[in-house]
């Protein structure tokens, strides 16, 4: 995450959060977070379409960006499983019994 010393820099170990979208300090009353970066509530929206965002319809992509459940599925689905998330885990084939009904993913014992 990006941070860089308080303005007032007087010895406190206080420190300010700079946006990822404007680059601007962020202060904790309007400080959203995700994958580990900091925004302004204002900056907190979609890469792709500038919907606003909030904790319940975010999702971070594989580019380090956020985006809306919308954008991210045209953007990143994978082909096969067009509403699955993308996912780093191991698939199951389209008629496989032990496929996960939410990320399609391989249900291993």
């Amino acid at each position: 995450y990006d941070k860089v010393d308080s303005p007032l820099d007087d010895g406190s170990d206080m420190v300010d959060y700079v946006c990822q979208r404007c680059q601007k300090v962020v202060y904790f009353a309007e400080l959203r977070r995700c994958a580990g970066k900091y925004y302004h509530a204002d900056c907190f929206t979609c890469n792709s379409c500038n919907r606003l965002l909030d904790s319940m319809n975010v999702t971070d992509g594989p580019d380090g960006e956020i985006y809306c459940e919308n954008c991210h599925i045209t953007k990143f689905s994978n082909k096969e499983h067009p509403h699955a998330p993308l996912t780093d885990s191991i698939l199951a084939e389209k008629e496989d019994p032990d496929k996960c009904v939410n990320c399609q993913g391989k249900v291993f014992e």
